[in-house]
């Protein structure tokens, strides 16, 4: 059953995008977002930079804990559908995430489209996961202990990441962690005839996504677009991966792990009863969505010294 709290708020807030163009759902995104209420906390340092790699210049925002390292690195990529979001779109979970896993996290603010369609975003992530790995001395990171993550159209991200990366030679993934992630784009999956509408995110949303991050010549049916469509997932870094119980997008999460475990890969997957796409942003008032996160953020801690997932 869905969570009471969410039914009231979807019932009070049908449409909180105004979806008219890109310029006022960018606007509205990110005031809704504001809106929504997160657990705020405090780590030790937080420092805006930007960098430049493979000819490619990229914004960044890192998260130091508390201690003297170094510290376990996570990069981050947000949701947004590929056309929303920035870093602040995130703060508060990057934040949390930092304080009590005790990890550095780098949260990646990613070029967009539609002035960046495909393949830029997922340039952005092959590049920020190698600066990471080559320059963590420079911000007290381990650079044998990375793991990356991301929520929706960012789970994207680092799943593509971790199977592009995966032969690298300069470039070791630990862990990804796909939170509600977008991993089909044809849209067609059972959960979206059951829960493409009236749930926070909405398969018409996505299609509008698609439109502006895909070009017309690009095939969405193209495994470096579709993860769930990659043949080869052998040899993948350990893989957790949370779903909502009421989002469209529930059925990418539970098939790619699926195919993960088939492929050999470990994976500790998990459908979230009753919440929705985006539930990591509703800490604030959502009790189950903050039991997630506290869980989340314990087994990545529990993972500092390289744990594998047959410790849990």
């Amino acid at each position: 059953m869905l969570n009471d709290k969410i039914k009231e708020h979807l019932t009070n807030n049908s449409s909180p995008i105004n979806w008219e163009s890109v310029h006022s759902a960018r606007e509205s995104f990110l005031k809704y977002r504001k809106n929504l209420k997160e657990i705020q906390v405090e780590v030790a340092f937080i420092e805006n930079r930007i960098v430049t790699y493979n000819n490619l210049t990229i914004p960044m925002r890192i998260y130091t804990p508390e201690g003297i390292g170094p510290h376990p690195l996570v990069v981050y990529f947000h949701g947004g559908g590929f056309v929303l979001g920035d870093l602040s779109s995130v703060d508060n979970l990057c934040r949390y995430i930092c304080k009590y896993s005790e990890r550095i996290v780098i949260s990646v603010d990613y070029r967009l489209a539609p002035e960046n369609p495909y393949p830029a975003a997922l340039e952005d992530a092959l590049a920020s996961i190698q600066w990471a790995c080559n320059y963590a001395g420079e911000i007290n990171a381990e650079s044998t202990n990375i793991a990356i993550a991301g929520d929706s159209a960012g789970g994207n991200l680092a799943a593509q990441a971790a199977i592009l990366l995966r032969d690298s030679k300069e470039v070791s993934i630990n862990s990804q962690w796909l939170f509600y992630p977008w991993l089909d784009f044809k849209l067609n999956s059972k959960t979206h005839k059951l829960y493409g509408e009236g749930y926070n995110l909405t398969t018409e949303e996505l299609e509008w996504y698609t439109s502006f991050y895909l070009p017309h010549h690009v095939d969405r049916d193209l495994p470096n677009i579709s993860p769930l469509l990659q043949k080869n997932l052998n040899a993948l870094p350990d893989s957790i991966i949370l779903t909502a119980q009421y989002d469209p997008l529930q059925n990418d999460g539970l098939v790619y792990a699926k195919a993960l475990l088939d492929a050999g890969n470990s994976v500790d997957y998990t459908c979230c009863k009753s919440l929705t796409h985006s539930f990591l942003n509703m800490t604030g008032e959502i009790d189950e969505a903050r039991e997630i996160l506290d869980q989340i953020v314990a087994k990545m801690k529990g993972r500092n010294n390289k744990a594998t997932l047959e410790r849990y």
